[in-house]
């Protein structure tokens, strides 16, 4: 499937401000799931320095700094790229005992990150969530990823939510009600309480062609021996194939925002305006 995206970030700021230098995580990897065709960023004001670079994670980021004063910031791109995973499935787990949860990895993967498990004393919302799908599986790896997203998608109430950090795990088990950002997290913690290494993930989905108005989408990445990273989108119920194009991923949803930075100026306030359009052929 191939997409062609047009996504414009605006900040308007009430006063002058200095920008501290800003990270911009726009770009499509490039990986066995998904190719980049093209890409164009532009930045108004011009940056004093743009620079493109790996991040900690492997993501693809543009670093801007700023020189002057602005009370406007507009980031524009203009994305194609062409996903090619049509089976998420089409793998074989590296050896038998990867079957059965709890999951174990061999050290030198480097997961420590994307396996932290946050304990939640006297709080079972998370533990009861993961025993439905551990009781759906069976307690089989890849049956619990699948059973797990689809629990999500049938008990939760899905809203939408431009912006603000995810709620935490805890919070959306007990609601159940969130943006899709609040619920990988949710999913994620599920996964790192079965051994499963699970990373934050942002990026562009499909979408319903019926619906104009898009916004920029999340779901998770496990890590499978054998299999490598596979999305799972708990917002949709699904295993991630073809109509999903990643732009970064972190064990940490911080690390894969769209776009990071702050600034200064006493008293400033900034509205934020988002313009996203996907068209899929």
């Amino acid at each position: 499937m191939k997409f062609l995206v047009e996504h414009g970030i605006e900040y308007a700021y009430s006063i002058p401000v200095f920008l501290e230098p800003h990270t911009i995580r726009l770009r499509p990897r490039n990986d066995p799931a998904q190719r980049e065709i093209s890409f164009q960023l532009e930045i108004t004001p011009q940056p004093a320095q743009l620079e493109n670079a790996l991040d900690a994670q492997g993501n693809t980021v543009s670093y801007a700094w700023f020189n002057d004063q602005i009370s406007h910031l507009s980031i524009h791109t203009r994305t194609e790229a062409e996903t090619l995973r049509s089976n998420p499935f089409g793998f074989l787990l590296a050896d038998f005992r990867h079957d059965r949860l709890p999951l174990t990895y061999d050290p030198a993967d480097l997961l420590h990150p994307a396996l932290l498990y946050c304990d939640h004393p006297g709080d079972t919302a998370i533990a009861d969530l993961t025993q439905r799908a551990l009781n759906e599986s069976g307690g089989k790896t890849i049956d619990f990823l699948s059973a797990l997203s689809g629990i999500i998608f049938k008990a939760a109430d899905v809203v939408v939510r431009p912006d603000g950090d995810p709620a935490s795990a805890a919070e959306t088990a007990r609601t159940m009600w969130g943006a899709c950002r609040d619920l990988v997290v949710l999913y994620n913690e599920c996964c790192r309480s079965q051994g499963i290494a699970a990373r934050f993930v942002s990026g562009y989905h499909e979408g319903d062609p019926d619906i104009a108005q898009k916004h920029l989408h999340a779901w998770s990445e496990v890590y499978i021996p054998g299999g490598g990273w596979r999305g799972f989108d708990p917002t949709h119920g699904l295993a991630v194939g073809a109509g999903h194009v990643a732009l970064a991923a972190s064990a940490n949803p911080a690390g894969a925002a769209a776009v990071a930075g702050s600034f200064r100026g006493t008293g400033a306030r900034a509205e934020m305006n988002v313009q996203l359009t996907i068209q899929t052929a």
